[in-house]
């Protein structure tokens, strides 16, 4: 069992913030997958039906990301408007089509690590060590003082305006995954928990994927 805890000092930086996650074991990662495949190719279809909802349910926490950072642009938003206007998706692998299907339904920032390549506990803070994060071209990408960021013992597996490391990225092997989303205080309620509870049923369906743990932090 991984601990996660968050810090006094985002509590006091960033009230009201939220995180939910929750762990899958027993993940089936391997494609080719026609659940998610099916899931990926419809997606479309179903933001554009919903893209005025979508489009206001991204509204907050594009507002909240120039607080961590303002260099950032909330990429969810982005992809939003991009699907909108007919960008296609490549998929990565079944566990990440997955989350992606769920931020985009939702409207909701999410990430998913491999628990196996994390090392020790979690811990939720504000960037003030100015630490850096891998980037999947393996530079170090800097994080703003600013910034949210979850690490372990070692290094920063995530940054909220950034994004994921790939020191603990889930591929085709990994088997137990870590499932995050992400509020701002301004997101309507149950918005994030709704994010985490749409990727763990999906992954349960195509990945054959059980729920072994979940869990809530608010600052």
């Amino acid at each position: 069992m991984t601990a996660i805890t968050m810090t006094e000092r985002l509590r006091s930086e960033y009230p009201g913030f939220t995180v939910c996650w929750a762990r899958l074991t027993g993940c089936d990662n391997r494609p080719p997958n026609e659940v998610a495949s099916s899931l990926v190719d419809r997606f479309p279809e179903v933001v554009l039906g919903n893209a005025d909802a979508l489009l206001a349910a991204t509204a907050p926490m594009n507002r909240f990301f120039k607080t961590l950072d303002n260099r950032a642009r909330y990429h969810i938003r982005s992809l939003v408007k991009a699907t909108i206007n007919g960008r296609a998706y490549r998929g990565i692998n079944p566990a990440v089509d997955l989350l992606y299907t769920a931020e985009l339904e939702t409207g909701t920032l999410m990430s998913m690590h491999d628990a196996a390549r994390l090392r020790g506990d979690l811990t939720i803070d504000v960037n003030a060590a100015n630490r850096t994060i891998e980037a999947f071209s393996g530079d170090g990408v800097d994080v703003a003082r600013s910034d949210i960021v979850i690490h372990d013992e070692s290094v920063v597996v995530a940054a909220v305006a950034v994004g994921i490391s790939r020191a603990a990225s889930v591929g085709t092997s990994s088997t137990d995954i870590l499932v995050f989303a992400y509020g701002c205080p301004d997101d309507p309620p149950g918005q994030v928990r709704d994010a985490v509870d749409l990727a763990c049923e999906r992954m349960q369906k195509a990945l054959a994927a059980s729920v072994s743990e979940r869990g809530a932090l608010t600052a």
